[in-house]
């Protein structure tokens, strides 16, 4: 019986002593915010794919991410840490697209067309995905985690519909991004 009075004792001062430790635990880390998902829909629709096709085999599919405000502010709210380091999405004076793709950067060439002007890349980079890039994308990243690009074009304002151009030399594919009305 003493032994069993000693071992509760010792367990209820463990437990005393922790409940302080876990009680600051909510107020020490912060969370996430909830993303609904009809958001994480909305901003997923801003992803097209578009295969590259040799006669009856697929050659790849580039999936490209259009990030404009709605995306940028999705991204936001998944993003851990709140920062302001990112582009105004109001006074935004280029367009900014996410690129998953097989092969280098130097294979594709890639051309924005608005009303007939065709915008050239201003910067190409490669781009390591966040967790906020990642959730986005979802399962489309297991193939291409390696070739990730970012490219920007000098484009203000950018707004549908609008297509963009890519090939190799060899291919050549179009995506086009449509207004909800022209689709219907």
């Amino acid at each position: 019986m003493k032994k069993m009075f000693l071992a509760n004792a010792i367990l209820l001062l463990c437990l005393c002593g922790c409940e302080s430790y876990i009680c600051s635990l909510k107020q020490t880390f912060r969370q996430a915010e909830v993303v609904s998902e009809v958001d994480l829909s909305q901003a997923r629709a801003a992803i097209l794919s578009g295969p590259v096709y040799d006669y009856f085999n697929t050659i790849t599919t580039l999936h490209i991410l259009w990030v404009n405000p709605f995306v940028e502010a999705t991204l936001q709210a998944l993003s851990e840490v709140k920062t302001d380091v990112g582009r105004s999405p109001k006074d935004s004076k280029v367009a900014r697209f996410i690129v998953l793709m097989d092969g280098e950067k130097d294979m594709w060439n890639f051309a924005l067309t608005v009303q007939d002007t065709i915008y050239r890349p201003t910067e190409y980079q490669v781009f390591s995905l966040t967790a906020p890039y990642s959730t986005l994308f979802g399962k489309k990243i297991m193939r291409y985690k390696r070739n990730v690009y970012e490219i920007v074009f000098p484009v203000e304002n950018l707004q549908k519909p609008f297509s963009i151009s890519y090939s190799n030399g060899t291919y050549r594919q179009t995506i086009d991004w449509k207004d909800i009305d022209c689709v219907a």
